[in-house]
């Protein structure tokens, strides 16, 4: 099934022509309510397979996707804060097929290979972009420290992540593709304790939407744990609804 993308003129035109005849709170509200925004997205189909036995201490990383900046928003002459609604994340992947516990064969739980969101934001936005996100851009990277100067990455609540949010897990020991699709508002996580799902094997994404302002990047790292263990990824996307 094909999707139609509005793009931000899309959104800037709707608006004006709904402030013509309604005042700038209805309109608003008429936006969010019909989810109405302007929609953001970065694909890649690259089949990549990161293996925890190759890298040191046996814990690869890789950023397999980097976003593109998060525009600026304009009020007339005026930049405003940009308001992003929701990012969602679209997954084709799978482990080796083999190993763990017997007991956790395609259950999500205690599995070595997983994917994390990371949110990056220059210290001063410049035109082009390091040599490092040009790359990233490209084609997938292989990260040990990340981001290069410059750039920070936000530390998320979950203190045991050590910055990155978890954002899915791989079914153990199956070699069939899945395709995870998931999805943060302004107010996921906010009622639960755990990190994750374990019947989805998705991350919660707590304060990740809320973080995100302009110019900051979205990255999907692919990780993989302990010898043996791979994490074979086929496609990935990254789409972010902001408000105009």
């Amino acid at each position: 099934m094909s999707t139609v993308q509005s793009t931000h003129r899309d959104v800037e035109e709707v608006r004006e022509l709904l402030l013509k005849r309604l005042p700038y709170e209805l309109t608003d509200i008429i936006m969010v309510e019909a989810q109405y925004f302007a929609r953001l997205s970065t694909k890649r189909t690259i089949h990549l397979t990161v293996q925890g036995s190759k890298e040191p201490l046996n814990n690869a990383k890789w950023l397999y996707l980097i976003s593109k900046p998060i525009p600026e928003v304009y009020n007339g002459d005026h930049i405003v804060p940009t308001k992003v609604h929701s990012v969602r994340f679209s997954i084709k992947s799978c482990d080796q097929g083999w190993g763990g516990f017997s007991e956790d064969k395609n259950a999500y739980r205690n599995s070595y290979t997983w994917f994390e969101a990371s949110i990056l934001r220059p210290d001063e936005p410049s035109d082009p972009p390091p040599q490092w996100i040009i790359d990233a851009a490209r084609k997938p990277i292989n990260v040990n420290n990340l981001p290069g100067q410059g750039w920070t990455e936000l530390s998320s609540p979950y203190r045991r992540r050590n910055k990155r949010w978890l954002l899915q897990m791989n079914a153990q020991a199956s070699r069939h593709i899945r395709h995870h699709e998931i999805k943060w508002s302004r107010d996921s996580g906010e009622n639960e304790s755990a990190e994750y799902d374990e019947k989805t094997g998705s991350g919660r994404g707590l304060g990740f939407t809320r973080e995100l302002q302009a110019d900051d990047r979205i990255a999907l790292v692919a990780r993989a744990l302990y010898p043996g263990w791979e994490n074979n990824v086929y496609s990935a996307e990254i789409e972010v609804a902001y408000q105009t």
